[in-house]
């Protein structure tokens, strides 16, 4: 562990080393053999000023033998490593990086060369942060020593939790791994965070207001009352003018804030209109879950190289725990249907996110976020039939990620007049008028 402090500025700097060793070694003739290590101290606990963030290893290690190179549904079940980040101190920014380690037997001793070093682009790995996993090949995170496995603001009081896999990628090649070590140790820096927002591509953000007789009235982002804010706390509706990828910039508004990232919604259609599920039959079917509308909304979405990788498993999500199986208008009740393991840069909104911001089956009931770029808009963005505001895509509403459980041919939507309501997974049809599909990713604060 060591300490750094900036002597040319405000900002106090922290470095935390070494809680863990990551050890992959590969050998063998016809297959390849893989040994993970890791490794550490308990708890590394760095104080600099204002600054006290704590490093702690929460599993004893996990060692791998004999595993040849996996598909990344079987590498997403490894072991794996768990540790957290604690603040103790002010509000933090932080960057955890993952470097390698030359010296790594029980010696201190260097016993491999550089040339028997694995390729950063042979391994993939999984990082599950406070239930969000982002899953990439090593290459992504950059390269030693600035592989980047994280970072954002962690507030005082704030404990992030870690769980951290690692395998060889299914495509890798035994020549190129046979006989191959990668050794690597996490480190964490830290400064104390300032006002600013962190993550640049976030353009403005707008205080949400849907009340018409308000002085401050803004729906969209772009009405003339809008008032532009500076926060760290982001409410529901919050509009968010974001930079998708280095082209693209759109409006989205705030679902929910985790203090670390912001889980939010396209402000209009992502994708105009699709099918839910339909069976090779062409028929309505739920029992698959929403496989046609998810891969309608990846396709679009897979350019959004600035929003969060997430990932669905067997079934449940793993933010605010929300099942995105069977619903009723007012809650979950039984599993219609169960999907493998996914991962994707957008989803559709939940019935269990869409109840706890209060919609209902009663029109009216969600806020206007929801649906005043859907077709009947009248008094938010524009009135019925205008395409002014909506464009071509105007729609009987938007669907949801959850089917309906009592029935095996209906999915939930949010529709038009700002209500719950299902219809067939099966509904797409060629008079412009369908049902939609809007992007919920995730980016960091």
């Amino acid at each position: 562990m060591e300490e750094k402090k900036k002597t040319n500025s405000r900002k106090v700097k922290i470095t935390v080393i070494a809680i863990c060793a990551v050890l992959l070694l590969v050998m063998g003739a016809t297959y390849a053999w893989l040994r993970l290590t890791l490794n550490g101290s308990k708890v590394n606990v760095l104080r600099a000023g204002g600054l006290e963030l704590a490093l702690n290893e929460t599993s004893e290690g996990i060692t791998l033998e004999d595993v040849v190179p996996v598909t990344d549904a079987k590498g997403l079940q490894g072991k794996e490593y768990t540790f957290t980040l604690e603040n103790r101190g002010s509000d933090s920014s932080y960057t955890i990086y993952l470097d390698d380690v030359l010296d790594i037997d029980q010696n201190g001793e260097n016993d491999f060369e550089e040339s028997e070093r694995m390729k950063d682009s042979d391994i993939k790995y999984s990082l599950i942060k406070n239930g969000t996993t982002t899953t990439k090949v090593l290459t992504e995170t950059g390269t030693n020593p600035n592989r980047v496995l994280d970072s954002g603001i962690i507030k005082k009081g704030t404990t992030n939790t870690y769980s951290l896999r690692l395998w060889i990628k299914e495509e890798a090649e035994n020549s190129s791994i046979m006989n191959k070590i990668f050794a690597a140790k996490l480190r964490v820096e830290a400064e104390q965070a300032g006002e600013v927002v962190l993550n640049k591509n976030i353009i403005a953000v707008y205080d949400y207001e849907q009340n018409t007789d308000s002085t401050t009235f803004c729906v969209t982002g772009e009405e003339s009352t809008c008032q532009e804010i500076s926060t760290k706390n982001y409410e529901p509706g919050t509009i968010i003018k974001y930079k998708v990828n280095d082209s693209t910039t759109k409006y989205f508004h705030v679902l929910h804030d985790d203090g670390q990232s912001l889980t939010i919604i396209d402000r209009e259609s992502t994708y105009p209109r699709t099918d839910w599920y339909r069976n090779d039959s062409g028929n309505s079917d739920n029992t698959q879950g929403p496989l046609v509308a998810l891969s309608s909304l990846e396709n679009v979405t897979s350019t959004w190289t600035n929003v969060n990788d997430q990932t669905y498993t067997m079934g449940t999500t793993v933010f605010k725990d929300n099942a995105f199986t069977g619903c009723e208008e007012n809650g979950c009740t039984s599993n219609t249907y169960t999907l493998e393991a996914r991962t994707a840069k957008a989803r559709m909104i939940t019935m269990q996110e869409a109840i706890a911001l209060g919609c209902t089956a009663s029109s009216q009931s969600c806020p206007v976020f929801l649906y005043n770029y859907s077709y009947n808009c009248t008094n938010y963005g524009g009135t019925v039939n205008d395409t002014s505001k909506i464009g071509a895509d105007y729609n009987y509403g938007s669907f949801t990620m959850n089917a309906k459980s009592d029935s095996n041919s209906s999915a939930w939507y949010i529709s038009n007049s700002g209500k719950l309501s299902y219809t067939s997974t099966y509904t797409y049809n060629y008079n412009n008028i369908g049902y939609d599909l809007r992007a919920v990713v995730v980016i960091n604060k």
